[in-house]
């Protein structure tokens, strides 16, 4: 059975260096570096988006046109419909 953070074997001369346990190891360091650094850049993004100040927000929509209106601003005869 492997223990993690415990590496099987010795450092005893002619035996490989490159154990399992090591390489678990070596693994799980790797993870954690990589969770840190995108820890690190979600925090950065959010500091960013923080600082662009937001557009204005435009007041209301203005009301659509009903065909009348926009027959009359086209210049175009009115007909009932």
């Amino acid at each position: 059975m492997i223990q993690q953070g415990v590496s099987a074997g010795g450092d005893h001369a002619g035996e490989n260096p490159m154990s399992v346990g090591r390489i678990m190891d070596w693994v799980e360091a790797r993870c954690d570096a990589i969770k840190a650094r995108e820890e690190e850049e979600d925090e950065e993004e959010q500091k960013e988006k923080e600082k662009v100040p937001q557009p204005p927000q435009s007041g209301p929509k203005p009301p659509s046109r009903t065909k009348r209106q926009v027959s009359t601003a086209l210049g175009l005869p009115h007909t009932a419909c």
